[in-house]
C-alpha cells in the first residue's frame, strides 16, 4: 500500500513528498526490491543520481532473494532497475557503462536487442 502511494504522488510530481513517505519502510524492508526501486527512482526524480544508482544496484543484488514481507515483483530485481542503471550511463555519455549494466545475465535475456546495437555504436564512439 506504501509503494502504490509512493508511485500516485510521483505521477503527481510530488517525488520529494513521497520520498519523505517512503523513507521508513525502505529502511525496514531493506531487503525488499520493490521498495528499492521505488526509492531510486524517487532518487532520480530528484536528481540524487548517485544515490539512485546505489539502489538500483541494490535491486540488482536482490535478485532471487525472497524478502521477509510479501511477495516481490522479479521485475524489480532484474530488468526495471538495470534499465534506469542503462538509462543514468546513456545521459552520462557512458555507453560502455550502460553496456555493462545491460550485459548481466539476468538483464540480458529480457533486454530488447536493437537497444543493444544501438549501445554498442555508442560504446564506440565513446571509446575512441
Amino acid at each position: 500500500m506504501v509503494e502504490q502511494l509512493g508511485y500516485a504522488l510521483r505521477a503527481l510530481g510530488r517525488s520529494t513528498e513521497a520520498s519523505r513517505l517512503l523513507e521508513p519502510f525502505a529502511r525496514a524492508w531493506s531487503d525488499r526490491a520493490d521498495t528499492r526501486f521505488l526509492a531510486a527512482l524517487l532518487a532520480m526524480d530528484q536528481g540524487h543520481v548517485d544515490r539512485a544508482r546505489r539502489g538500483f544496484l541494490r535491486c540488482l543484488e536482490l535478485r532471487g532473494h525472497a524478502p521477509r514481507r510479501r511477495r516481490a515483483r522479479p521485475g524489480a530485481s532484474t530488468i526495471a532497475p538495470a534499465h534506469n542503471l542503462g538509462v543514468i550511463a546513456e545521459v552520462q555519455c557512458d555507453g560502455r557503462g550502460a553496456l555493462v549494466v545491460r550485459a548481466r545475465p539476468a538483464v540480458r535475456s529480457v533486454a530488447p536487442r536493437e537497444p543493444r546495437a544501438g549501445l554498442e555504436r555508442l560504446a564506440a564512439r565513446t571509446s575512441a
